[in-house]
């Protein structure tokens, strides 16, 4: 299978025209922090026409009828966390994605990315971001990751299946990312990211999901398999 970055042709769903169609919801459930917390923005793409995916597995005859697929959508929250300090504010912001799996071989590659960056680079070394976790539950099951992050923890409630993992691929002061391999394990998958930055600036994230869209193409032989991701943005959230 070749690995790919350029627009599918199977990809409906542009970025820009994803970010046009997201709406306020209340579908998302909230991270749990250790202290107060508001929610200063919230929004969601639709649940009712959620976004299809779909990948593949290695290129072969049958690639193409045992690809997985399904349908996700995604909700974006932004909190103001409470705190007695004079010189600083502390922010956190949160992606969900609901994923459905359909049909098709949920072990076969449908590689997805949760993406968060800030406009701010947290103060102090104060930032945290949901580690890497692998699940030992059932797909329906939900369990608690935790993060601390200065003097107040933050935790999220994941439903992944068993043995199948969310990575974070990477992180720092201003941004978190995230990969899983295989969508058609993941039923719903949770992100927080926390900072503390400068009393009175508003940081400004830029978030996506990244949705496997593998293309296929017939060579006479079998399925030529590529991998291709639509990203789904929030831009200045």
């Amino acid at each position: 299978m070749r690995l790919s970055s350029r627009p599918a042709r199977a990809v409906l769903v542009t970025a820009a025209a994803a970010t046009a169609v997201i709406a306020t919801s209340t579908t998302a459930s909230a991270a749990s922090f250790s202290v107060s917390a508001r929610v200063n923005k919230s929004s969601c793409t639709s649940q009712s026409s959620p976004y299809k995916w779909w990948g593949g597995g290695p290129s072969s005859a049958s690639a193409y009828t045992y690809r997985p697929r399904g349908t996700v959508f995604i909700c974006f929250t932004k909190y103001k966390i409470s705190d007695s300090d004079r010189r600083y504010d502390y922010w956190a912001v949160q992606i969900q994605s609901n994923w459905r799996f359909r049909d098709g071989d949920a072990k076969a590659g449908a590689r997805m990315f949760q993406n968060i960056k800030s406009s701010i680079e947290a103060r102090g070394n104060v930032y945290a971001a949901t580690p890497t976790h692998k699940s030992n539950r059932s797909c329906n099951q939900s369990f608690s990751v935790g993060v601390q992050a200065g003097f107040f923890g933050a935790s999220v409630s994941p439903k992944i299946c068993s043995g199948y993992t969310v990575q974070r691929s990477s992180y720092s002061a201003k941004y978190a990312r995230y990969t899983s391999t295989k969508a058609g394990g993941l039923r719903r998958v949770e992100t927080v990211y926390t900072q503390k930055v400068p009393q009175g600036r508003v940081p400004k994230y830029n978030l996506s999901v990244g949705v496997p869209r593998y293309q296929f193409d017939w060579n006479g032989l079998y399925w030529d398999v590529t991998a291709r991701i639509s990203y789904i943005n929030r831009t200045n959230f």
